[in-house]
């Protein structure tokens, strides 16, 4: 039998790029494939794809934006360059199937595909579909939801299937190791509940400044692992500082972490974060409950509706940006973080929504339309 010949495409964020690498991987676990990553020339996915061994070539895009900006114009060159770029690339490689993850640079890749004729397969991260996705979607084969189908227009669930968010390999490795383990590695104490804050990797102001409003009240019963962002950070080590000597040992104080997060994740009893769909799939898959407060400025709202398809399943909470009090916010968490019962129930309803076997199953998918293509 003949190798299956891939094209995979994504870029411009971590978000796309590491997906479609656990993908790619499942891909080569499965069948003998041919894989050809087309990527930005200037994007991140430039070095992050050879670096893993995976043939690249570069096309030039530019990013699809919703509001004017003189860009726009420009951009529109490198939109055709792109494409015009992709059908080259495609008519040369030849491939019985193309993987589309997101970012912009997924739009001349798949328009070029479809117009000749190759079977294109999305996934879509998100409860609200991309931009890029929409104008893909009529030439889409099939597209990977990473929620499940009912809280898709109709349009998507007549070509989606719900298999989840192919997540973080580092997050995988340790999804059925103990609670203890991320205690013992942040020198947390086993007896005191552990709330894990995160706003991303940039950090979250608002959620910054309300969790710096009440550790005092917040420390002496529960303990806080804190990524703040590199803006904030300053700020909360002098806070940190002040602290009395009896609750400093409960703040743990960093500005990024990297390797280290997925151990961050399941330290926790409770995780205070975005509404971001990869953080959301990997608390899922760690069975972690989550108070989520969205990002108010997110594309079409997407963090607040991704929120909420956890929440009306019972897994997390939501408090609204807008409405969020120092006060609100203390008492939130702890009447959650003190009910071991409320807890225990949100956590199995998180693992009642978690894929993780998400990978494999895009894998399989974009492997049998390519056998029948």
């Amino acid at each position: 039998m003949k190798s299956l010949k891939i094209i995979a495409t994504g870029g411009g964020t971590g978000g796309h790029i590491i997906p479609t690498l656990s993908v790619i991987n499942k891909l080569k676990e499965l069948a003998d494939t041919e894989i050809l990553y087309v990527g930005s020339v200037t994007g991140m996915e430039a070095n992050i794809v050879p670096d893993n061994g995976i043939t690249f070539r570069g096309i030039h895009c530019g990013k699809l934006r919703r509001y004017f900006s003189l860009e726009n114009f420009t951009d529109m060159f490198k939109v055709c360059a792109g494409f015009f770029q992709s059908l080259n690339i495609i008519r040369s490689f030849r491939p019985d199937v193309i993987f589309t993850k997101g970012g912009y640079v997924t739009v001349p890749v798949g328009l070029a595909g479809g117009i000749l004729g190759i079977p294109v397969i999305a996934h879509e991260s998100d409860t609200v579909i991309g931009l890029s996705n929409k104008i893909l979607l009529r030439f889409l084969k099939g597209i990977s939801l990473g929620f499940p189908e009912d809280n898709y227009p109709a349009e998507v669930q007549k070509k989606g299937k719900y298999t989840g968010s192919p997540i973080n390999p580092a997050v995988m490795k340790i999804a059925f190791t103990e609670k203890s383990e991320g205690v013992k590695h942040f020198g947390l104490a086993p007896a005191i509940p552990v709330l894990f804050v995160t706003g991303g990797s940039q950090g979250a102001r608002a959620i910054n400044n309300a969790i710096k409003g009440i550790l005092p009240a917040l420390l002496p019963s529960v303990q806080v692992l804190h990524q703040s962002g590199e803006l904030d950070y300053p700020s909360l080590c002098e806070m940190q500082e002040t602290l009395p000597e009896n609750l400093k040992k409960n703040y743990k104080l960093f500005s990024f972490i990297t390797d280290d997060m997925p151990l961050a994740l399941q330290s926790a009893d409770l995780v205070l974060t975005r509404g971001g769909a990869n953080t959301l799939s990997e608390l899922m898959v760690l069975k972690k409950p989550s108070l989520i407060i969205p990002l108010p400025k997110a594309a079409n709202n997407h963090q607040m509706k991704n929120a909420r398809v956890i929440e009306q399943h019972g897994a997390g909470i939501i408090i609204e940006q807008s409405l969020m009090t120092e006060d609100l916010l203390l008492n939130t968490i702890k009447g959650l973080i003190t009910d071991r019962e409320k807890l225990k129930n949100m956590s199995d309803k998180a693992a009642s929504l978690a894929k993780p076997d998400a990978a494999e199953l895009i894998a399989k998918t974009i492997l049998s339309v390519a056998r029948n293509a």
